[in-house]
């Protein structure tokens, strides 16, 4: 038997529209808010993180708004992706602890917007894709030069989208 028919192709699936790609990706911003209560409400961070987490939940708020705003349509957070990082925000015990759980979540909305720039189909939702992508690496940026990381580490040569989240599937 050849390896062909023993590989099963996976089922043909629709591209999403740039509407559940927006509702997606605000979705997944709510979450981060609500993750980013969590991370506040444990208590750990120092003044510096907590500035950052603040400022980067408002940031959150705002991405959600503007993809909500092309989309038409409320977006509703994720609940598997507040499970997921809640259970990081609870197992941080540190200050540094609770900014690398920023840090990757930084880095996973990056890799999840480039993502979904690449699906996109129309100009204005890749435009604002676009818009909100290089936001979310600069904060990535940020945490990891708070944290002291090597420059490599949180300045890649090419945004990955390894980490991304699932993108197109609305909450």
């Amino acid at each position: 038997m050849s390896i062909l028919r023993r590989t099963r192709r996976p089922a043909f699936q629709a591209a999403p529209t740039d509407a559940e790609l927006l509702l997606a990706a605000s979705g997944i911003e709510l979450a981060m808010v609500a993750v980013y209560d969590a991370a506040i409400a444990a208590g750990v961070l120092d003044q510096r993180g907590k500035t950052l987490v603040t400022t980067y939940q408002e940031h959150h708020r705002q991405h959600s708004a503007s993809f909500d705003a092309l989309s038409g349509r409320t977006g509703v957070a994720n609940q598997a992706v507040i499970t997921d990082f809640t259970a990081k925000v609870k197992a941080a015990t540190s200050s540094a602890a609770m900014l690398q759980v920023a840090f990757d979540i930084e880095q996973a909305l990056a890799a999840t917007h480039l993502d979904s720039l690449g699906k996109a189909q129309g100009a204005r939702p890749a435009n604002q894709l676009g818009a909100v992508l290089p936001v979310e690496s600069q904060h990535a940026v940020v945490i990891g030069e708070s944290l002291h990381f090597d420059i490599n580490q949180y300045t890649p040569s090419f945004e990955s989208v390894t980490g991304a989240l699932t993108s197109g599937n609305p909450a």
